[in-house]
């Protein structure tokens, strides 16, 4: 085998184990928050606007009277105005780490998906393709 194919076949690997990875963690991170995260209701005060539409912004209160804010994921939120109420899920350790509600289940369907993709065509294909190499 050539010097060529083994660093094709490693670079392939590589990235693939990376991307699988990243939604991995992100799926870790979502099933993490969605166990030992509090549920509360926060109050939309804003909208962010970026380079993919706008955000809702969403502030809500800690039981030790803090307030805090998470910015909603825009595209895949419903249309939320200033003073609607939605549900928001928080990290008591890390109050920082906020989701809303909607956005936990939505990125742990993506996350199963992905991960189910990868597991049931990539893996696969990847085999094949070191045992036509070899």
């Amino acid at each position: 085998m050539q010097l060529v194919e083994v660093w094709v076949v490693v670079a392939v690997l590589g990235t693939l184990v990376l991307c699988f990875g990243g939604f991995l963690w992100n799926m870790v991170g979502v099933i993490q928050l969605g166990r030992r995260g509090i549920g509360t209701v926060g109050t939309c005060v804003d909208r962010a606007y970026g380079r993919y539409g706008s955000s809702p912004v969403v502030e809500f209160s800690r039981p030790d009277g803090s307030i805090c804010r998470v910015i909603g994921g825009g595209r895949f939120i419903s249309a939320l105005d200033e003073g609607d109420q939605v549900d928001v899920v928080y990290d008591p350790k890390r109050p920082g780490n906020a989701k809303l509600a909607a956005e936990i289940k939505r990125e742990f369907r993506w996350s199963v998906l992905a991960v189910g993709i990868f597991v049931l065509f990539v893996v696969p294909g990847c085999v094949a393709v070191v045992s036509l190499i070899f």
